[in-house]
């Protein structure tokens, strides 16, 4: 008997727990690398997962009573549409999954909120960009649809309905692991929102689309707090830090010094935290990199404000106190010079421009 006809025996004596645990050792055994072997390529885990549909779906014909098999056929078809790159293939594996999970509700009584949150998620981050943001919507058409997607609407909804019954009955430390990574994922997809809102073309951006980047910053961080460890408490203060510098971008800059002020008063909570784990020494070295890093980020921010004084102060500190790589920035000197000028200050403003002249501006990168 092959590894897949005992596997299915086991099915027909055991249930749906041994029936779970079976389909994944399969899968595995079926799909990947032996140890020691060549490596598999895309097209061969597309083939495996193809096997693994027919399978099941010969198995359901002959097996009408195992309802479990359609929740279990959705997941592969997911992991279908993970591996396919034409959208009307990807929209046939999601509209098959989707119906899948309709039966096996249907049957069972049960519920699929995992994977169809799971699903949504993915068609969610196939229709926008990752990275780069090259192909942003640039159509009032398109940046409506894209901002009432009800894929996102629909993925965040899911995983948190999971997160609130889970939440009721969690007892162990490794659920505690998984509601972490189910916050955090929610984290993500507000954040990764308010980046795409963000570079939608300045002609079609509305003034609505601003305030949904800063309220999708907001969310993005308050979830994230409830994810973090020790080892991860900085994220959050590095989500307000992007939400800053995002605002600055855009001319916003009192929302970036709201921002930078948000992240500080998190951190200034949570460096103990994050400070137990990793020792006294280390702990130093990360607050200053981050010090020194807002430092700068606000003194440029107060420049544009026109606030002379609190350029000057934050870029003492920061050209003295600060990296050794500051001193090597020309620009450093040259937004202390101009706002010395501004409040007077003329011989520190040219002894600044003296030191800018002095390094070179490739010492910025």
């Amino acid at each position: 008997m092959n590894s897949r006809s005992r596997f299915f025996s086991v099915l027909r004596r055991t249930g749906t727990a041994l029936f779970l645990f079976s389909l994944a050792s399969v899968s595995v055994q079926h799909i990947c690398a032996q140890p020691g072997g060549p490596p598999i390529t895309p097209q061969q885990i597309r083939n495996g997962l193809e096997a693994e549909l027919a399978e099941i779906e010969k198995q359901l014909v002959e097996n009408p009573d195992a309802k479990y098999l359609y929740e279990v056929r959705g997941k592969v078809l997911i992991d279908l549409f993970r591996k396919s790159e034409g959208r009307i293939e990807r929209d046939s594996f999601a509209d098959r999954a989707f119906a899948d999970f309709d039966t096996y509700e249907l049957l069972t009584k049960g519920s699929a909120l995992l994977p169809r949150a799971e699903l949504h998620k993915l068609i969610w981050w196939s229709q926008v960009p990752d990275k780069g943001l090259p192909d942003l919507p640039s159509q009032p058409v398109e940046v409506d649809a894209f901002r009432n997607s009800p894929h996102f609407e629909a993925a965040v909804s899911g995983y948190l309905e999971i997160i609130r019954l889970r939440e009721r009955a969690k007892s162990t430390d490794r659920e505690d692991e998984w509601l972490r990574d189910l916050y955090a994922t929610v984290s993500s997809l507000y954040s990764h929102r308010a980046r795409v809102v963000a570079g939608i073309p300045e002609a079609v951006r509305t003034m609505n689309d601003r305030q949904l980047i800063w309220s999708d910053f907001d969310q993005a961080a308050e979830h994230r707090k409830n994810s973090i460890d020790a080892l991860t408490v900085v994220d959050v203060a590095e989500i307000y830090v992007e939400k800053g510098q995002t605002a600055y971008a855009l001319g916003e800059y009192e929302i970036a010094l709201d921002a930078y002020q948000a992240a500080d008063d998190y951190m200034d909570h949570n460096w103990e935290r994050h400070c137990k784990y990793h020792g006294a020494h280390n702990c130093a070295y990360w607050k200053k990199g981050y010090v020194d890093r807002v430092s700068l980020l606000r003194a440029q921010a107060y420049l544009k404000q026109s606030n002379h004084e609190k350029v000057v102060s934050l870029l003492d500190y920061y050209l003295t106190g600060g990296p050794a790589s500051a001193a090597r920035c020309s620009r450093h000197f040259l937004m202390r010079a101009h706002a010395n000028r501004k409040l007077g200050r003329i011989e520190l403003a040219r002894a600044d421009e003296m030191k800018a002249s002095q390094v070179s501006p490739l010492g910025c990168n």
